[in-house]
């Protein structure tokens, strides 16, 4: 399956205000936009399905580039204005058009998906906002979601925190890696190839499983807001499981196995 990207699109994307973005393919189809105090928009098309993405972005010096091969783009707004356009330009030109779900704050840790309920039991719930290659789950999940989705050639990775870490889903969930790299500074870019197998093997997991509902495996959590998100974001809300860090004793969040990421970066340095 050969995906197109069209470049003025995605530059159109990445230039749209967030206010432009959520009247035009939000309100003016139909949708909810909040002011809670940031903005969020939710389009509901009757689909059991929930595709999500941010509008925010982090405040670097503008570009919109393309190699001279053709087979990168570098924007400092691809995350996420990619999984922007992924949801409302690629995957519609496919024949998948789902629920969406489009957030602001994300970048501050303040995601606006904290004040969205959701208005019915999704089959599941995917995000377009990863760098690289993978897909995170952040143990949102179930063994047959991560079957399923090792079975159309994804790789599950690790993450630490994305907008879906806020719904109160009982479904299962997840976010795909979508090629970008270097996010959060000028220097970020998409690597086309890897964004166009990204989305070949959506599109072959979509086709398998948008009749199949999957619920998240029950996990007992505890809540420990004092804990910092990375070095300076508040992680008020995050969900911390009833397992401690081999390593430190300190607790470990639902993305986390065994050892914290804390420990797990330590080691790295060190290694």
């Amino acid at each position: 399956m050969r995906i197109k990207v069209n470049l003025n699109q995605l530059r159109h994307r990445c230039e749209q205000s967030i206010e432009d973005i959520l009247r035009t393919e939000i309100a003016d189809k139909g949708g909810h936009v909040a002011a809670c105090p940031s903005y969020y928009g939710y389009l509901d098309r009757g689909s059991p399905i929930l595709f999500v993405a941010h509008l925010d972005w982090v405040p670097v010096p503008w570009r919109f580039a393309v190699d001279s091969q053709r087979t990168r783009v570098y924007c400092p707004r691809l995350d996420d204005r990619l999984g922007v356009y992924t949801i409302l330009d690629v995957l519609p030109s496919l024949g998948i058009e789902c629920d969406v779900l489009l957030t602001t704050d994300e970048e501050i840790g303040q995601s606006t998906a904290q004040y969205f309920s959701l208005p019915r039991k999704y089959h599941w719930i995917v995000e377009f906002d990863r760098r690289g290659e993978d897909v995170v789950t952040y143990n949102l999940d179930s063994p047959d979601w991560l079957d399923s989705l090792r079975s159309h050639g994804f790789r599950i990775g690790q993450g630490s925190f994305s907008d879906i870490c806020y719904l109160d889903a009982d479904c299962c969930c997840c976010n795909i890696g979508i090629g970008y790299h270097h996010e959060h500074s000028s220097q970020c870019y998409v690597e086309l190839s890897e964004y166009r197998r990204q989305l070949a093997r959506f599109v072959r997991f979509y086709s398998a499983n948008r009749t199949t509902p999957y619920d998240q495996e029950p996990m007992t959590v505890v809540e420990e807001p004092s804990k910092s998100y990375w070095s300076n974001w508040n992680r008020e809300g995050m969900r911390y499981t009833s397992e401690r860090c081999r390593v430190c004793d300190d607790w470990l969040l639902v993305s986390e196995q065994d050892v914290c990421w804390s420990c797990l970066s330590t080691s790295k340095e060190s290694s």
